[in-house]
């Protein structure tokens, strides 16, 4: 749906008309299929006779209503004009149309008239959805690396340099998007494990905070009213924000249940069944190793020694959605080539988006400001207990040196940050 065509004034629906009246029975029926973000819509007007030459109109302001010599039509200027529309044998006037990238969210309004009964056809009003969450995994293949922190410059945590081998495992290509942290939270809800107080969901069994609302921290893109969550419109395909290390792991064991898989974590003790086949946080070193993306030298990042503003979204990248409200988050896969601006398609090499940039990432293990003096080669997965848990790299609050692949940051379980998102792995 062309929401960019020539905006027309409401007398388009009377100019050089009169309300013909030939015998029909019922109005003119209008629907609508598929109206999702990037796909094809139709558009469709029934119960017409025959012949009839019908007008569609829409408007992202509605509802009116326009007194026209038909009657209220429930739209409000500008409107938008589509070809009018002839019906066929059956009574049905109908077109499709191209859904356009970027109208996610938005809510449309549509109102016809059968310009030759002068009937006019029932109001939609209808939001356009956003293309299903972009919950694609790929295959990290087994290999080799030599961990921590080659050029200088970062922590001493970052060393020494150690050799770390891994098993083969799946990892998100994307980080986990409001639309698909909403639908487990509604899917809690429902069922009784979550509860909302003061603004946060909890975990109802132990009482930990899962993530932050809108109504206690105004840098959330989720709400909670009348019992369902909700995003923040145009914010479906962003990465989710304010979310807990516990609230990452309870979303691991729903996603790994819709999954059909065996969930990972205890959420009685949040320990981890490492023989699971479900889904849980990646280790550090697991991060680690897919941020390098298998790159044949080591570099500070994936493409080389610092980030452009085309390659990632770190502060000043200079992205349209540095304005208005924080979180300045870009949507995921955002930086594929289309990006502004204007670059390269920037997924690594094993086929990630935004490990360097847009968020940092919580990862599995304790943290250990010593655990590299001491960590095993063979598929390390931290300390066995610590205070603190461990997350990775750095977002669109950091400048590019704090985005590294080597870069390790630390926080309480419960910590909510409005820079700190995630992404799952699985082995099976």
């Amino acid at each position: 749906m062309q929401f960019t065509a020539k905006i027309f004034l409401a007398s388009v629906l009377v100019v050089g008309l009169s309300p013909a009246l030939p015998a029909q029975t019922g109005n003119p029926v209008l629907s609508i299929l598929n109206l999702v973000e990037g796909e094809t819509t139709r558009v469709a007007v029934g119960n017409c006779s025959a012949g009839d030459v019908v007008q569609v109109a829409a408007s992202l302001y509605g509802p009116g209503p326009i007194s026209t010599v038909y009657g209220a039509v429930h739209l409000t200027p500008p409107l938008m004009s589509f070809p009018s529309l002839t019906a066929n044998q059956g009574g049905v006037a109908s077109m499709t149309a191209s859904v356009p990238m970027g109208s996610g969210g938005l809510s449309v309004w549509l109102h016809a008239v059968d310009l030759t009964s002068g009937l006019l056809s029932n109001s939609l009003a209808e939001r356009i959805d956003f293309p299903t969450p972009p919950i694609a995994e790929v295959l990290i293949p087994a290999g080799s690396f030599e961990m921590g922190d080659h050029f200088g410059g970062g922590e001493s945590d970052e060393l020494p340099l150690h050799a770390v081998t891994l098993d083969e495992f799946y990892m998100d290509q994307f980080e986990v998007t409001n639309q698909s942290y909403v639908a487990f939270l509604n899917d809690a809800v429902n069922a009784g494990t979550v509860v909302v107080q003061g603004g946060v969901a909890y975990g109802k069994q132990n009482q930990e905070p899962y993530c932050s609302m809108l109504s206690s921290d105004w840098r959330s893109r989720i709400d909670y009213a009348g019992g369902r969550f909700r995003i923040t419109p145009g914010k479906d395909l962003h990465p989710v924000v304010l979310v807990s290390w516990y609230g990452a792991a309870a979303y691991a064991n729903w996603r790994s249940e819709q999954a059909g898989l065996m969930p990972c974590f205890d959420l009685a003790v949040w320990g981890c069944n490492w023989s699971a086949d479900g889904y849980r946080l990646p280790t550090e070193a697991e991060w680690e190793y897919a941020a390098r993306g298998g790159a044949a030298t080591y570099s500070p990042f994936y493409w080389g020694a610092s980030l452009a503003p085309a390659d990632a979204n770190i502060w000043d990248s200079f992205d349209p959605f540095e304005q208005g409200d924080l979180p300045w988050t870009t949507p995921v896969g955002y930086y594929n080539g289309n990006q502004v601006p204007a670059g390269a398609d920037r997924a690594n090499g094993f086929g990630l988006y935004d490990m360097h940039g847009n968020l940092s990432e919580w990862c599995y293990d304790f943290y250990s400001s010593v655990y590299y003096d001491r960590s095993p080669v063979g598929n390390p997965t931290g300390p066995s207990s610590a205070f603190y848990k461990v997350f990775r790299s750095g977002g669109w609050s950091h400048g590019d040196w704090h985005c590294r692949s080597a870069e390790r940051k630390l926080g309480n379980a419960d910590y909510r940050g409005y820079n700190l998102g995630f992404r799952l792995v699985s082995r099976r």
